[in-house]
């Protein structure tokens, strides 16, 4: 299945190469550098995204800023976080507040993979 995916990461080499690998997979992908910059692009395209996939520390808005805006305005969109850190802490933060699925960096491309997978499989079975 083709999805259209936000990618937002700081980082511009974590950034291209994600996006490279899930186009090569026959996603479509949008990117954005920060939390505010992605709610931009999904507005730009009036909530149209499939799933969204963040980081969470970056400048100008971080992740959990952005996901607890996006779930106030599309909260049909499934989100996945990632991060750095592995303080239980965050990772409860962000489900609490709607991520769909919490990953650890480093993402390996099959964990990135299956965790789609499942969000997308756990979307489609809500929506019915």
């Amino acid at each position: 299945m083709k999805l259209r995916i936000l990618v937002v990461d700081d980082d511009r080499v974590a950034l291209a190469l994600r996006k490279a690998l899930l186009e090569s997979d026959g996603h479509e992908v949008v990117t954005a550098s920060d939390g505010k910059e992605g709610l931009s692009r999904i507005e730009a395209e009036e909530g149209n995204m499939d799933l969204v996939f963040s980081d969470i520390n970056m400048p100008v808005m971080d992740g959990i800023e952005m996901l607890r805006r996006l779930r106030d305005r599309w909260p049909e969109i499934p989100v996945i976080i990632i991060s750095g850190e592995s303080q239980p802490e965050i990772r409860k933060k962000a489900m609490e507040i709607g991520a769909n699925d919490f990953l650890l960096k480093p993402v390996l491309f099959k964990a990135l993979r299956r965790s789609i997978s499942r969000v997308m499989e756990s979307w489609r079975k809500n929506k019915e």
